[in-house]
């Protein structure tokens, strides 16, 4: 009976561990930046859809993503806060 809950306990331990250290290395450096041109950095999720033209402005420098569809969305995850 001892060992189930010492497997339990260990178990608990790895996995808190492991999502601890996924949070700190998906999460974006103050300030952040993303043009929609290249691959989306560390700490960015997106969901901009398959419905024509994922940004605005194509062809120019600074492209902005284009949210016209219900459910896209543009999400930056971050862990402190910006200095100014």
């Amino acid at each position: 009976m001892k060992t189930i809950q010492l497997y339990k306990r260990s178990a608990i331990i790895l996995i808190s561990t492991f999502c601890t250290c996924a949070a700190a290395l998906s999460q974006a450096i103050l300030p952040t930046t993303y043009g929609f041109d290249a691959a989306v950095p560390t700490g960015w999720i997106q969901a901009l859809g398959t419905n024509g033209a994922l940004t605005y402005a194509t062809g120019q420098v600074g492209l902005s993503g284009k949210l016209d569809a219900t459910g896209e969305y543009v999400e930056v995850d971050f862990a402190e806060e910006q200095e100014f």
